[in-house]
């Protein structure tokens, strides 16, 4: 009975454990938008609106007719439906398309997995994970956060570093806080006992109450 309870735990953590493809060129739609960029807007139905603008140190863009909008700090697919929203209220129909045509910056970062906000962020000045882990807004309550993976460069160039920021948090090694560079990509897994809660919730009834059962009776024949 206790080796079927065990493969029951193995099939929960191995076979519903995430699958993690990390690429190295994330294309604008998962990029959030600083201010300093540049957007190209196509409005279909009201041409005069077309041109490109550049987000204000305000966070927002100014349309002629309809005033300032905020899309500093959005995806580009949030910032479009905001636009549409706002423009729905004074145009009807509408219809439009947004593209990032300049980035404020040359070098950015990639973040993955269990943060708040993933996606693709400049990197201005001197960028560490601690300061990373901030843009996309922290870390999720299910976040292994002493096994932080950063991806380095490709081919025979490829690097990976291991970041136990738990560690550092506690006032551990400073020097481990990594500076991060061009192309960079982080990912901050999730936990096995977060995957197999995860797991668990997803199940039947019946074999969730059939787990608990097969828990119950291991426990009796202490």
């Amino acid at each position: 009975m206790k080796k079927i309870f065990t493969y029951i735990i193995l099939f929960l953590t191995s076979g519903c454990a995430p699958v993690i493809i990390l690429a190295q060129n994330i294309d604008s739609t998962a990029y959030i938008l600083q201010t300093g960029d540049e957007v190209e807007l196509i409005v279909v139905q009201r041409k005069e609106l077309n041109g490109t603008y550049q987000i204000s140190p305000g966070g927002t863009i100014y349309l002629p007719m309809s005033g300032s909008i905020k899309i500093a700090g959005m995806l580009v697919a949030g910032a479009e439906d905001s636009i549409h929203a706002h423009l729905s209220k004074i145009y009807d129909p509408i219809s439009i398309i947004l593209k990032v045509t300049s980035y404020q910056s040359d070098a950015f970062f990639t973040i993955l997995g269990e943060v708040n906000r993933p996606g693709r962020y400049p990197i201005k000045g001197t960028l560490n994970i601690v300061n990373a882990l901030g843009l996309a807004e922290g870390y999720t309550e299910n976040a292994k956060i002493d096994r932080i993976i950063i991806k380095r460069g490709s081919g025979i160039k490829q690097a990976t570093f291991i970041i136990n920021l738990e560690e550092i948090l506690e006032g551990g090694n400073r020097s481990e806080i990594k500076k991060l560079q061009k192309d960079d990509v982080v990912f901050v897994p999730r936990s096995s006992m977060a995957s197999v809660i995860n797991a668990f919730g997803k199940l039947q009834p019946f074999m969730q109450f059939a787990l608990l059962a097969t828990v119950s009776f291991l426990t009796l024949q202490k």
